[in-house]
């Protein structure tokens, strides 16, 4: 059920990432102001950048953690039961 999940945020994530990084998403940042010197949109892309790199870190891990699962118990399965 968790695998699911994340497969489905795997999908999801991507398409978000492409949503945010439209223009017209993005032109609602575009602000005069300046922070440090550089403008407020550019702060705002690289974060949302850096943000969406760690999600696909964070997601990429666990997938890979509960797919090394599935196939751990699924070759445990398929031992024979040795015993009385």
């Amino acid at each position: 059920m968790r695998l699911r999940r994340h497969k489905d945020a795997a999908v999801a994530l991507p398409l978000g990432a492409c949503l945010i990084f439209t223009p017209p998403f993005m032109l609602t940042f575009d602000q005069v102001g300046r922070f440090l010197g550089v403008p407020l949109l550019l702060i705002f892309l690289f974060a949302l950048w850096f943000v969406g790199i760690c999600l696909a870190w964070a997601l990429g891990r666990r997938l890979i953690a509960e797919i090394d699962e599935d196939l751990a118990n699924e070759a445990a399965s398929d031992q024979p039961q040795v015993g009385p």
